[in-house]
């Protein structure tokens, strides 16, 4: 082997390869040069997650839901919560709650008892009021989309916003799909090898599409 062919294979070796994001901005630039803009197929306020609350609504005891979700998570383990452990940070994040604070106004309105080894639990008082707000936690643990638990407390039904969640997924994926499709059918004019990021991308949508409708006709 000459010299000439050495460095000729090393750099054949080095080519760099196709990543994922320059995969997406090389489809971007194919659909810019078909003059095909995403945002006249695709409604992206679908996908915007809601606030998990809002303190809009308003209880007969003037507890707000986030708390009371709080007093949910300490009665649904028989033996009690360690106080102290520090409650889940997604309390926190997600819901803003001042755990200390929270907590010792539940003490003192007798929903929740500390016994001496620091166990908290609830108070027959507190698994009634628990008890009345038990729906927040499948509202809390929902796992399609974002609820927020102000506005969807009232009448709430995990099933039927299951549905409703699951038509907006496939309104939205549709929509991307009608958007693949029209950078296909451009390029199928103008190139005779079709770019495989669509075309995988829409076998991915048609199967979700499947999954999501057979859930629907099962849950209806």
């Amino acid at each position: 082997m000459n010299l000439f062919n050495f460095f000729r294979k090393k750099e054949n070796t080095d080519e760099p390869k196709l990543t994922k994001d320059s995969i997406l901005k090389s489809f971007s630039v194919l659909s810019e040069s078909n003059n095909i803009d995403i945002q006249k197929f695709v409604d992206f306020d679908l996908r915007k997650p809601e606030k998990t609350y809002d303190d809009s609504y308003a209880t007969d005891e003037g507890y707000k839901l986030r708390e009371l979700l709080l007093l949910v998570w300490i009665g649904r383990v028989k033996n009690g919560r360690d106080r102290n452990k520090p409650i889940p940070k997604y309390f926190l994040y997600d819901y803003d709650l001042n755990e200390q604070n929270t907590i010792n106004t539940f003490k003192k309105m007798g929903l929740v008892s500390i016994d001496e080894d620091e166990t908290m639990r609830l108070t027959k008082k507190g698994e009634n009021l628990s008890r009345k707000y038990n729906s927040l936690w499948s509202m809390h643990s929902f796992k399609n989309g974002t609820v927020n638990i102000d506005l969807h407390f009232g009448g709430w039904n995990e099933i039927s916003y299951t549905i409703a969640q699951n038509n907006i997924r496939i309104k939205y994926i549709s929509q991307r799909k009608q958007y693949f499709e029209a950078v296909l059918a451009a390029c199928s004019k103008t190139h005779e090898d079709l770019p495989d990021y669509p075309k995988k991308e829409i076998k991915i949508i048609d199967k979700e599409l499947q999954e999501l409708t057979k859930i629907n006709n099962n849950l209806k």
